[in-house]
């Protein structure tokens, strides 16, 4: 169930699959696969527990950000290891994006019926910086950026 995917800064293209959640009664671990795109070949392969369904990928300056059960979890797309530890804590994120090595805007969609949040924190510290209240089921960000 592939989620999402990005380049590093060496072209290597990295996808990230969710894996079959529980409810199809056929649940499968997660994925995370490093293709080098010069000879179109998976140079490796991570593979996450059964019940760890990861998403949102995002590769910002060879490091690597994905969302797993309410936490930002980061490690390095050069030398990369699944992290046992997360980065911070977020509640439930309808996708995520970092657009720099700053901040990350996270998509609240809330209860799905009424108003959701953009939510801005610092990548380094997990703060939360700002809340912006937009429409209902908030799924993407796009910036401006024009000077």
């Amino acid at each position: 169930v592939p989620d999402s995917m990005a380049f590093n800064e060496d072209g290597d293209l990295w996808v990230l699959a969710q894996g079959s959640p529980e409810f199809t009664g056929n649940e499968t671990a997660g994925e995370l696969s490093r293709i080098n795109t010069t000879n179109q070949t998976v140079s490796e392969s991570f593979t996450f527990e059964v019940e760890e369904h990861p998403s949102f990928l995002n590769i910002i300056e060879d490091e690597l950000y994905y969302y797993l059960n309410s936490s930002v979890f980061q490690s390095s797309a050069v030398d990369f290891s699944i992290p046992t530890n997360p980065e911070f804590f977020t509640p439930l994120l309808f996708n995520m994006f970092l657009p720099n090595s700053r901040v990350l805007i996270g998509c609240d969609a809330g209860d799905f019926a009424s108003n959701g949040d953009i939510l801005v924190y610092d990548i380094r510290t997990g703060q939360l910086l700002n809340t912006l209240e937009v429409g209902i089921i908030p799924g993407e960000v796009y910036l401006n950026n024009r000077e």
